[in-house]
């Protein structure tokens, strides 16, 4: 009798040599002939189409090549209950073929009176599918176990640590150098490019990779050391709900269901302070969202402009006739994601324009110390802000220590008392519920302490700069001034003016308008009669009085804004109006439109008047 034998290992690491030799020995104590063996490397729970041999073998099935197949047990056919049975059923009736299953010591035949047989088949099926997924909720609840001991149960050592035998982590000394290296280096202005080929050139190997031949630095692996939160002590974990039908892969994989989320913080194991770690990773987000292709030109305002309708950056690049630079709303474009544009209102602004109005307002409240105007008072208040919310951190953690010690008090009384484990896991997971919380609060607080620092360190510096020294600056330095003192510029667009929003990391924040003119000798209301008259220069000094003005190669804009220091003043871009808050007691809020609220800055401005006709009432100007 003609035999074939088909063996199926899941990786590279099994050995088929004991499955043939086990199945060679049975074929030689029966008498049978082995004329072919078939051997897949795959899971168990792939399609048929993906494993070739055993492709081929349906195919030699077909003919008189082989009388039997040989396997070791049910599971080498596949993981899937129905698979087993629809193979089987293939070979057997389609192909008129016996099986033989080792381990189980079933014989399948070609004669289907034989009810026994056919009723076992059904049994083994089905128990090895179960014992399959048991066996995976198993495995992974053993992990969650070690996972709460704080062991590390996700293969591969992590980068900058070491293993010991109870697989608990250790500081790798060498390596945690070279991580604290890279932070260093990308928060003294190096890309993850530069980082990886100075890596790379000093022979420092990478993370061990599928490819272990050529461990090299790349941009990606440099951000995955940036971004990873075990390098300040914080470790996550989170377990899905096994699915071992389910074929895509598990990074792919939609709508798992959770199991179980773990998160434990073990400071004996940060490698850097959370100040660098939050740093570098506000700047890798400041970068992602805001790439553009005009890599070759400085961007005075790149990073800091904000879409006030779709909370987008802006990209810098060449517009119109002139090939002027603009800024312009990436949610002007469309997203392949959402099917359509993400912004409804998107603003596109004349860059030279834009650049202008901050370096006009920059300069006057960087230029009269508005900055520091009670520096220390606000140093002292930031301070006891952060003594507080280092205060609120310790008890929280205080608080989780005793949940979980009340808790461990619950499950001893529930095994005493036989307390159902319904009860006992709604408990559980009310726990786990209340722990994230806290938790999450913790790390808002810890964000909160970062900004603080920030803004302590900002208004502690010497900040008192001339008119020698802002005009004498590159645009470069003037970016890196920006930078340090701008936290964010909000921009909202309406039918007349695009109104501007600067907010400062001192907290406080200034408003400022342009006017959407294409010329601006339209904005400046400089026309041929004006012209007859006075000239455009004694114009603009006229104007010096009227409006806050500055001038940008030949052409002239004026900015009329107001300082927030008080912050009572906010913008409803729903309905296009300013809220003013009354400062003291008894003093109602007050809601202006946009051009009374100019008004109100200016009150010179009551009247609809150009500078020219304020000055010279007498005259008659179209």
């Amino acid at each position: 009798m003609k035999a074939a034998i088909y063996i199926r290992i899941s990786t590279k690491k099994q050995n088929t040599d004991r499955q043939y030799e086990e199945l060679k020995s049975y074929a030689n104590s029966m008498g049978y002939t082995i004329v072919e063996s078939y051997e897949d490397q795959i899971s168990g729970f792939k399609d048929e189409e993906e494993r070739h041999d055993l492709n081929r073998l349906k195919e030699d099935a077909k003919t008189e090549k082989f009388d039997i197949i040989l396997f070791s047990e049910l599971s080498r056919l596949s993981r899937k209950t129905t698979n087993i049975l629809e193979l089987i059923s293939y070979f057997r009736d389609d192909c008129k073929k016996s099986l033989y299953f080792q381990k189980q010591n079933l014989n399948v035949t070609t004669d289907k009176s034989d009810l026994g047989s056919e009723l076992q088949l059904n049994i083994l099926a089905t128990i090895g599918s179960y014992e399959i997924e048991l066996s995976t909720e198993r495995q992974m609840g053993g992990k969650i176990q070690k996972v709460k001991k704080q062991c590390w149960t996700h293969g591969s050592r992590p980068y900058g640590y070491n293993i010991d035998e109870n697989k608990y982590l250790h500081i790798n000394e060498e390596e945690a150098t070279i991580i604290r290296e890279i932070y260093a280096y990308y928060l003294n202005n190096m890309t993850s490019v530069q980082i990886a080929h100075l890596l790379n050139s000093r022979n420092i190997y990478a993370p061990a990779t599928k490819n272990k031949k050529q461990n090299l630095w790349h941009p990606n692996s440099v951000c995955q050391i940036l971004r990873a939160k075990r390098n300040i002590g914080i470790f996550e974990a989170t377990y899905h709900e096994p699915d071992p039908k389910n074929k895509d892969k598990i990074r792919k994989r939609k709508n798992r269901k959770i199991v179980e989320e773990i998160k434990y913080t073990n400071k004996a194991l940060a490698i850097v302070s959370d100040d660098i770690f939050y740093s570098a990773n506000e700047k890798i987000d400041k970068n992602i969202k805001n790439k553009d292709t005009a890599k070759k030109n400085i961007s005075l305002l790149k990073g800091l402009l904000t879409c006030g309708h779709c909370g987008s950056n802006f990209f810098y690049k060449k517009s119109g006739r002139d090939k002027d630079f603009s800024y312009v709303c990436y949610g002007s474009r469309y997203s392949f994601s959402i099917g359509k544009k993400k912004c409804i209102n998107p603003i596109t602004i004349n860059a030279p324009k834009m650049d202008g109005l901050i370096i006009y307002m920059a300069k006057s409240r960087l230029l009269m110390r508005r900055l520091i105007e009670n520096s220390d008072i606000n140093i002292k208040s930031k301070e006891e802000q952060l003594q507080k919310n280092e205060e609120i951190i310790l008890l929280q953690n205080l608080s989780i220590k005793k949940i979980n010690e009340e808790f461990n008090q619950y499950i001893k009384k529930a095994i005493k008392y036989g307390i159902d484990d319904n009860i006992t896991e709604k408990e559980h997971q009310r726990i786990k519920k209340q722990i994230r919380q806290i938790e999450e609060n913790i790390e808002r607080i810890k964000k909160e302490n970062y900004s603080l620092n920030k803004q302590i360190k900002i208004l502690s510096k010497d900040k008192c700069i001339t008119d020698e020294m802002y005009n004498g600056m590159q645009l470069n330095e003037m970016k890196e001034l920006f930078e340090e003192y701008i936290e964010k510029i909000v921009l909202y667009n309406t039918t007349q003016w695009v109104i501007v929003n600067v907010c400062y990391f001192d907290g406080s924040n200034e408003f400022s308008f342009l006017r959407k003119s294409a010329r601006a000798n339209e904005l400046l209301h400089y026309n041929t009669i004006i012209q007859s008259v006075i000239s455009e220069k004694q114009y603009i000094m006229l104007l010096r009085d009227y409006y806050d003005t500055l001038e940008i190669g030949n052409r002239y804009y004026y900015y009329p804004y107001y300082s927030n220091i008080n912050n009572d003043v906010i913008y409803d871009k729903e309905r296009e109006v300013f809220i003013k808050f009354g400062t003291k007691k008894g003093k109602e809020t007050t809601e202006y439109t946009i051009s009374e609220f100019i008004k109100f800055i200016y009150p010179k401005t009551m009247k609809e008047v150009t500078a020219y006709e304020y000055y010279y009432p007498n005259q008659k100007n179209e």
